[in-house]
């Protein structure tokens, strides 16, 4: 990652644990009670900020941040 979380966030960083654990857009709007555009709204935002491309470049960054 280009930044640590620390630089997301609450949302985004919650949207970040949410894919780690596999869940899909719809699955993560629904625990969030967002919409599915939202989502993807939140997540084009935390790939800029990441500087990732997608899900799961931004998921292999986490754990490669954390050391994991």
């Amino acid at each position: 990652m280009s930044q640590d979380l620390q630089y997301l966030n609450a949302r985004e960083t919650q949207i970040v644990l949410y894919l780690t654990q596999g869940l899909t857009n719809t699955e993560i709007g629904q625990k969030m009670h967002l919409s599915v555009h939202t989502i993807k709204y939140h997540l084009g935002r935390i790939y800029q900020k990441q500087g990732v491309n997608n899900r799961a470049m931004l998921i292999k960054a986490y754990y490669d941040s954390r050391g994991e």
